[in-house]
């Protein structure tokens, strides 16, 4: 099976500004008028439900055919794999794609990310997205989420940039996102974040965890994945 892997494109986005995707709007959604592109960009995120949570506000998205990134704050240390599922809305079909957890591949605790093995390997249908291995300051972003109580996937564009990095490369921005885990995009349509924490602040400015940091970590499962 063909995967559907996400084409990057080096031309910016410049007509989506305030497209919500989900189940709330899914007949814009399938309408010409939401570029493919977009509709790709939200099949790869997926909100969490666990034994513990529920509903939630976590999130996290495919980076490769079977392995789903997301932070440690969604997945506590005593969790285990059969008490985790992912939802992906599916435009296409118009409901909610379910997929079990195989196994917590990874678990870490100073770059706090978690990588979850899905069973079937959803990122075939679902799609998924690059990591980008270098990030830097000034530069456009994109975000989505996907959370259990809104059911909403949104993709924002502008205003909304990289502002600095912490000293511990902790990326800071001012995208309007409260949903932990949600990926952050950059203009190439590259993953360069996971949004951390719940902040509401004025004017805003959030923490997300960068891939810059967390690439060397988690590359070699991409590539044994693909």
């Amino acid at each position: 099976m063909k995967s559907m892997v996400i084409v990057l494109s080096f031309i910016f986005i410049s007509n989506v500004y305030g497209i919500v995707l989900g189940t709330n709007d899914l007949v814009s959604v399938s309408s010409s008028e939401t570029p493919a592109i977009i509709k790709d960009l939200a099949k790869t995120v997926g909100h969490i439900k666990t034994s513990i949570i529920f509903p939630s506000k976590c999130t996290g998205v495919l980076i490769s055919k079977s392995l789903f990134l997301t932070t440690t704050s969604c997945i506590p240390s005593h969790l285990t794999a059969g008490r985790i599922r992912v939802y992906f809305n599916n435009i296409i079909k118009d409901n909610t794609d379910k997929y079990k957890v195989k196994d917590i591949v990874l678990r870490d605790g100073p770059s706090q990310i978690v990588l979850l093995r899905l069973k079937k390997n959803p990122g075939l249908v679902q799609g998924f997205l690059k990591v980008s291995s270098q990030n830097r300051v000034g530069e456009s972003l994109g975000y989505i989420e996907n959370d259990s109580k809104s059911h909403l996937l949104q993709f924002m564009s502008a205003p909304c940039e990289v502002k600095a990095f912490s000293e511990s490369e902790e990326l800071a921005h001012d995208c309007d996102t409260t949903s932990e885990g949600a990926p952050l995009i950059n203009e190439r349509l590259e993953l360069v974040g996971l949004q951390k924490g719940f902040y509401f602040t004025s004017p805003v400015l959030n923490n997300a965890l960068s891939t810059h940091k967390y690439y060397e970590i988690i590359k070699d499962y991409i590539f044994e994945d693909n």
